[in-house]
């Protein structure tokens, strides 16, 4: 089994120069070759208050279609839910079907 592929890095609004702030959204990716991918984004607390799951069929059967769902917060989905399931949709579409979890956790004051 091929190991994954690990990404850290991190967004910042602003002058680069200045130390990490709360404006600042970090973001991990966990990519497994041939399998789903994960991402991470959110601030500094690294809380996980969401999971949202997205996938479509092999590029192979062809479609289109990409199905969603939230998987943490499923029951009372708030903003940040709603928008992660939407983004790991569009990014599952783009990787041809492939499986994809998403967790996006920002406060406020992250544009």
């Amino acid at each position: 089994m091929a190991s994954p592929i690990v990404s850290n890095f991190y967004l910042a609004t602003g002058e680069e120069s200045t130390a990490l702030h709360e404006s600042t959204a970090f973001v991990q990716i966990i990519s497994f070759p041939n399998s789903h991918s994960w991402i991470w984004i959110g601030d500094q607390s690294g809380a996980q208050q969401n999971l949202a799951l997205a996938l479509g069929p092999p590029k192979c059967h062809g479609g289109n279609n990409v199905m969603s769902s939230h998987i943490l917060n499923s029951s009372n989905p708030d903003e940040a839910s709603i928008h992660a399931k939407g983004f790991a949709e569009r990014i599952s579409k783009k990787l041809g079907g492939k499986p994809v979890y998403l967790t996006c956790n920002l406060n406020n004051t992250v544009n």
